[in-house]
């Protein structure tokens, strides 16, 4: 190297150390402002473009939604009580009948020949009573003189005997004497076998007049039974058989849900559980109770829980728009019913009051309120954060500067949650924004609880933390 060039290099190598040192005071700054935005807390911060709301009291109500059907609960089926053939028809599909009218009329040769039957017999024994009273009055008497004879033969040997014997004569009339009175003593006891045995009589007549009476009602009975009668109010919804039809005596039965009607020929009783048995011969009409209507909905066994007996409920129906109907909780069923492994159980709505248009299998949209809290402070839910587990607002003051404001939740619905404490009626919180201005004030530490308004997981973000949270 000459010595001209000497004081060059010298230059060039001052000039890379101080390109260096200013590259790793570069560095520095830049390090310093990440860490500065990664670490800083925001005690109060000024957001632009802030959404805030008004803490304020209202009604908090809880709800619980399932979708069902509408179904009836009081429906009957309706069977003949007798074999026989449909003469006369007096109802149609889709009718409306009350309780006692006529639904159609049986012709049947077997109950009319039953009755000439039944009523001959108990002819012959009210007529067979009437001989057996007569046998016994007759006996009654004969052991009324049999009994007069043998006082009388007690009476001549008593006379006899008092007589002093002083002739042959005498003692031949005591033994003749005592003779009759042997043969009173027993015809007084055939008079009382004879009349023992038309007692008997008496009471097996009877008894078959009894008999026969039972036999005459019943086909008394089935001769009426030839009209079949509704059992109660309600509309025509099944009606399988025409005039000539052949129809075979059956068991009639309600068909209800959580409380229903069961109902036996023309005549009903109470049943809390669904029975079915009819005839084989589908001569089964069934008479639906349009005014129990109700609706039959499945919940889920997350929420079932919540759900009582009498609470109040809201019903809409995809067929009537427009229109919210009221009811209540009638009854919840004990069993599950499990599908695609979702259980649920059901519950039955009943309706406050009735609409024409309601039709058995209608879908519908129940809310049951299973829980309400009256006049208390609320936000919108989107307010509401959550920080390691702890609720918290961000309450809005002066020029939108925001401050973290921990607070206790009650219930919540779908748009707003309850306020136990941390704030009360009136005050501003934010519900959400869309872009942050300068800080006023920070400091650095570990602690980033109060920056879950959005930005980088476990609650980083920019220091305005007025971005929408978690609820």
């Amino acid at each position: 190297m000459n010595a001209e060039a000497a004081p060059l290099n010298a230059a060039r190598k001052k000039r890379g150390r101080w390109a260096i040192v200013a590259s790793i005071v570069v560095l520095a700054l830049v390090v310093g402002v990440v860490a500065a935005t990664l670490f800083g807390h925001s005690s109060a911060s000024t957001v632009s473009n802030l959404s805030t709301a008004t803490a304020s009291k209202r009604t908090i109500t809880v709800t619980v939604s399932g979708t069902g059907s509408t179904v009836a609960a009081n429906a009957v089926t309706v069977n003949p009580q007798i074999d026989g053939t449909v003469k006369k028809l007096d109802v149609s599909l889709g009718e409306t009948v009350t309780a006692g009218d006529v639904l159609y009329v049986i012709s049947s040769d077997s109950v009319q020949t039953s009755l000439l039957q039944a009523r001959a017999a108990l002819l012959q024994a009210k007529q067979g009573v009437t001989q057996a009273t007569s046998s016994l009055e007759q006996a009654e008497s004969s052991l009324y003189d049999a009994k007069t004879k043998r006082i009388q033969a007690e009476q001549a040997v008593d006379r006899l005997e008092s007589e002093p014997a002083t002739a042959t004569e005498h003692a031949f009339n005591l033994k003749i004497a005592k003779r009759q009175l042997k043969s009173a003593c027993e015809s007084v006891d055939t008079a009382e076998i004879a009349l023992d045995s038309a007692d008997l009589g008496l009471q097996a007549a009877k008894a078959s007049l009894t008999t026969s009476k039972a036999s005459y009602s019943t086909a008394v009975k089935n001769t009426r039974e030839t009209v079949v009668a509704a059992p109660s109010d309600g509309i025509i919804t099944a009606l399988p058989i025409s005039v000539g039809s052949a129809v075979s005596a059956g068991t009639s039965s309600g068909s209800a849900s959580a409380g229903g009607t069961t109902s036996s020929g023309s005549s009903t009783s109470g049943s809390s559980s669904s029975s079915s048995s009819s005839s084989s011969s589908g001569s089964s009409i069934t008479i639906t109770d349009m005014n129990s209507m109700q609706v039959e909905l499945t919940v889920s066994e997350v929420d079932i829980p919540d759900v009582a007996i009498s609470q109040t409920a809201s019903i809409t129906f995809d067929a009537i728009p427009g229109k919210t109907f009221t009811g209540s909780v009638k009854s919840i069923l004990p069993n599950a019913t499990t599908s695609s492994g979702v259980v649920n159980y059901t519950v039955y709505v009943k309706l406050d009051s009735l609409d024409s248009r309601i039709r058995t299998g209608m879908t519908a949209t129940v809310d049951i309120k299973t829980r309400t809290a009256d006049d208390v402070v609320a936000v919108p839910s989107a307010a509401v954060k959550t920080n390691n587990g702890a609720k918290y607002v961000l309450v809005v003051g002066p020029n939108n500067q925001t401050t973290q404001k921990t607070v206790t939740v009650g219930l919540s619905d779908d748009t707003y949650t309850q306020i136990v404490s941390g704030i009360s009626a009136g005050t501003v919180v934010s519900t959400g924004s869309t872009a942050a201005a300068t800080s006023t004030s920070s400091s650095t530490g570990s602690s980033r609880g109060g920056l879950l308004g959005g930005g980088a997981p476990g609650g980083g973000g920019p220091p305005s933390g007025g971005g929408p949270g978690g609820n």
